[in-house]
């Protein structure tokens, strides 16, 4: 996505002053983030008010050397679409970034402040960054897995943290010895106890592993992954007005979430699993709120017969896919559901269940029992409108085998 410049002389004037590389001379009236080509906001700049996804797309890829932050919580990453090594920085001067391990490396930015602190996810996986002062000030050190020992340039030096996945276990001898205390997911101003005192740090088992424990999805207000990102990182109740009814794609990077079409996650609700999703099918800029859910075919009945009593409909064969879940025994309709000729594979976790090709149990009809269906019957593949359960009991220990 393209920076959005300010409308001020000085962004009237940026092509020209860059080709000289005067650019810096200006002030940066108006902007929430300013990268600079060399340290001390030395060289040419580049202005931004919104994500920047991929820097070889404005032609300042791998070239920032410091920022100026005016506005906003702003994550820096080393790779485009906001992978690799992240740094989170809030408003300040940072005149250098070569004791962040970002010097000339950073390839995307995005503003994370629009959740108050709680869109702060970065890639999945386990991630902390200590600070050597509190309050996430002085130097960095980043953690993305285990570390035996901390170099000796930052041992017995971190006084914060900020956990953005999982939970960690800090240890103030080497080895993860000695002394530890474990840290959730948030932004810890300091570590108590701890301060001045970690030598080891790791992943470790947080309390509780319910659904979405330490899952991610990022949100776009646009097809296709396009327009402004919303990254969210836990349930959403009710979504901010820049979001409301206006999600159109999204990634999810590990477990299953629900969408609703209103607050509170009620109304019609669909379930989307791990996977790039272009767009959301009948969920399309209707979505007001969010939720980690279990695994649609990790309910009762899952790998055996007849245990539950739901229907998924999946878009991909093999199981595989967007996931449409049918809780209720009747479903005359899929118009408007956004998966009306979708499924291409099915699962039957309990009872007697005929899809039909046409709304109102009409055309092509086939009967199902309990089990996993990778691919449909030509009659119906991406062709089901309807379905209802017709009997609560299957008298077969095994799936049918239709005829293609």
């Amino acid at each position: 996505m393209p920076a959005r410049r300010d409308r001020s002389p000085r962004s009237r004037l940026q092509p020209f002053l860059l080709a000289l590389g005067l650019a810096a001379a200006l002030p940066a009236a108006g902007a929430d983030i300013v990268l600079y080509e060399h340290d001390s906001f030395g060289g040419r700049s580049f202005v931004a008010d919104q994500s920047i996804p991929n820097f070889a797309n404005v032609g300042f890829n791998d070239r920032a050397a410091s920022v100026i932050i005016r506005n906003g919580t702003w994550q820096l990453c080393s790779d485009a679409y906001f992978r690799g090594r992240c740094v989170t920085l809030g408003p300040g001067e940072y005149p250098t970034l070569r004791s962040m391990a970002l010097e000339n490396q950073v390839s995307s930015a995005r503003d994370i402040d629009w959740l108050g602190g709680g869109g702060e996810a970065t890639r999945p996986g386990g991630r902390v960054e200590l600070f050597a002062g509190s309050g996430f000030q002085g130097r960095v050190f980043v953690a993305n897995g285990g570390v035996t020992h901390v170099p000796s340039d930052f041992n017995d030096r971190a006084q914060s943290m900020i956990v953005y996945d999982g939970y960690w276990q800090v240890c103030e001898d080497i080895d993860y010895r000695g002394t530890c205390q474990t840290y959730g997911p948030g932004r810890h101003a300091n570590l108590g106890g701890m301060s001045n005192r970690v030598s080891s740090l790791r992943p470790a088992a947080g309390p509780g592993h319910g659904p979405g424990a330490g899952s991610r999805v990022d949100l776009f207000d646009g097809p296709r992954f396009e327009g402004r990102m919303f990254p969210i990182n836990g349930p959403v109740a009710n979504f901010p007005s820049q979001l409301n009814d206006r999600a159109q794609s999204m990634i999810v990077y590990d477990g299953y979430w629900e969408i609703c079409e209103n607050i509170d996650y009620r109304g019609r609700c669909q379930t989307y699993g791990p996977g790039r999703h272009p767009n959301l099918g009948g969920m399309t800029s209707r979505a007001s709120s969010i939720r980690p859910a279990a695994d649609p075919g990790s309910g009762p009945g899952t790998g055996g017969w007849g245990g539950g009593a739901r229907a998924l409909l999946y878009e991909g064969p093999n199981l595989s896919g967007r996931t449409y879940v049918i809780n209720a025994e009747v479903l005359a309709d899929l118009n408007g559901t956004g998966f009306n000729d979708r499924a291409s594979s099915l699962r039957i976790e309990g009872g007697y269940w005929i899809f039909c090709s046409d709304g109102n149990f009409q055309g092509d009809c086939l009967t199902f029992g309990p089990g996993d269906y990778p691919t449909l019957p030509r009659s119906l593949n991406n062709r089901i409108s309807s379905g209802r359960r017709i009997h609560d009991q299957y008298p077969y220990n095994q799936s049918p085998s239709w005829s293609r």
